[in-house]
């Protein structure tokens, strides 16, 4: 009895990941692409969206989910080139959410006041606008940055690790810097005070 509800239960579990397996290839490409968008797959989602402009050249919100997917990767030319395809057709589907990402991806590659005028798009459309103002901010203050970067001097410090490294951090009257590398302490010298 007990070896037979057993294999019972086997055929159940293998039916239900062979359905789930069907079900899943039923799904079209955009709703693959929101899936795998939503479980922060955003290059596989990418080929998916791909899919979709393919079949339909003029499915501007598609366009828009490419764009957003390769700002989020930090592909930023990529993603200013699917924003901008979709501006040249209809720059009024680009709002809210997609107008702040527009702008983000233009903040990145220095086109401050393309940048700027997205922003505010995006400020008259979202309710919580406290990032977006302090993208603009940072954005009105660009002069002041560069007038301060003339009084430091920057130089390379002569140890470094191959791992990754984080900021300086004071401590104890002195400076530890942080890194990945556990077995590669012994070649940052010690600092003096």
């Amino acid at each position: 009895m007990r070896f037979s509800s057993t294999i019972v239960l086997l055929l159940l579990f293998a039916y239900s990941g062979y359905s789930q397996s069907i079900l899943n290839n039923l799904k079209s490409d955009e709703e693959k692409g929101n899936d795998l968008y939503e479980s922060h797959h955003y290059d596989e989602a990418i080929l998916h969206y791909l899919n979709v402009v393919e079949k339909e050249p003029d499915n501007t919100a598609i366009k828009l989910q490419i764009a957003v997917c390769y700002n989020l990767l930090d592909d930023w030319k990529t993603s200013r080139d699917w924003f901008s395809a979709v501006e040249e057709v209809d720059s009024v589907v680009i709002t809210q959410n997609y107008a702040f990402q527009y702008g983000d991806v233009l903040h990145h590659l220095g086109k401050f006041e393309e940048a700027k005028l997205w922003y505010l798009k995006a400020k008259s459309a979202l309710s919580d606008t406290t990032t977006v103002s302090r993208r603009l901010r940072s954005i009105s203050t660009l002069e002041e940055y560069y007038k301060d970067s003339t009084r430091y001097y920057v130089a390379e410090l002569p140890f470094n690790t191959d791992a990754p490294e984080f900021s300086p951090l004071l401590y104890q009257g002195g400076l530890i810097f942080p890194s990945y590398a556990s077995h590669q302490r012994k070649k940052i010298p010690t600092l003096q005070k």
